[in-house]
């Protein structure tokens, strides 16, 4: 306990009107508190037990075991979950988060039909995603607007894109579904990036309109030095979740999935929705998770460091 003399000196700072406002601020600050320490502390930590442990509770690594004869098994499709996962993740963090960069750089400058295209990239975040997914189920269904655009425009699509649509058709499915995934993100990176640029000072785009900048070489030598900080932490939150995030595969296709477009992701989440439903043991996709963490944390670090490394950080 805290004795009287303590709690003075401790309280002797603050005023009498700040001081009544402590119990207020106990009860915001317990919320946030309390889902850290069930939600993320309780979780992991029963988790690792979980990985470590048999379903009689004793430590002896079985399901461990189980993963790791399941990756070097010839002809297992764990690899190939991982090589999609992989595949997203390239795609996503090397062709279209630059775009999401020079769009939210774009809707800042306020182009032309800029509250437009703000709705349209943070769709998914206005109505939720699974109002989202299923007006995207219907655009690129066997009778939707995109199939009957390319006949508009001269273009005769296949016929199994009449019959199953892009989403279930076999060759255009693992695209359709990366792409859905990637307008998700969009939206979240849109967000954040256009709060990073909000907070440059007007006083610097003003000097450089005075030397004679343009739009490029504004955007690549002065805003992107800027904001580097919110683009390099974007950077390794998408590293970090290259094996978690399944791109909204099962808000897409449910249960339905082929081994053909399943990713690493979807197969965590499969399993952890199983052991839901009783069909499948807790132990399982926890050792896999203690596994893709064993290795992935190392990766995220040393990544990290080298953006820190190799950029200034920068503060206005």
């Amino acid at each position: 306990m805290v004795s009287s003399e303590k709690r003075k000196g401790l309280l002797k700072n603050y005023s009498k009107m700040e001081i009544k406002k402590f119990p207020f601020v106990a009860c915001l600050l317990a919320f946030p508190i309390l889902q850290f320490l069930v939600f993320y502390l309780y979780i992991n930590i029963n988790s690792f037990i979980l990985g470590m442990t048999d379903l009689q509770g004793e430590w002896n690594f079985k399901y461990l075991k189980i993963v790791l004869e399941e990756f070097s098994r010839d002809g297992n499709n764990l690899w190939a979950y991982l090589g999609r996962s992989v595949f997203q993740w390239l795609i996503s963090t090397f062709v279209c988060f630059p775009i999401a960069i020079l769009f939210a750089y774009a809707l800042f400058k306020k182009v032309k039909f800029e509250m437009f295209f703000r709705v349209l990239f943070c769709l998914p975040g206005i109505i939720g995603v699974v109002v989202f997914a299923s007006l995207f189920t219907f655009v690129v269904a066997a009778d939707g607007p995109i199939v009957t655009m390319l006949e508009k425009i001269g273009i005769q699509p296949s016929e199994q894109l009449y019959l199953f649509g892009f989403l279930h058709y076999e060759k255009t499915s693992f695209a359709t579904v990366t792409m859905f995934g990637i307008w998700l993100a969009l939206s979240s990176d849109l967000i954040v990036l256009t709060g990073a640029l909000t907070r440059i000072p007007e006083e610097i785009f003003e000097s450089g309109r005075l030397e004679g900048i343009g739009f490029f070489r504004e955007f690549f030598q002065m805003v992107i030095p800027l904001i580097w900080p919110t683009i390099s932490t974007l950077l390794v939150f998408r590293l970090a979740a290259i094996t978690t995030f399944d791109y909204g595969t099962f808000v897409l296709l449910g249960e339905t999935v082929t081994t053909d477009i399943q990713t690493m992701g979807y197969y965590l989440f499969m399993l952890t929705y199983n052991v839901s439903r009783g069909t499948e043991v807790a132990n399982k996709p926890a050792a896999l998770g203690l596994i893709i963490t064993i290795v992935t944390v190392p990766v995220v670090l040393v990544i990290r460091w080298l953006i820190d490394k190799f950029t200034d950080s920068v503060e206005y």
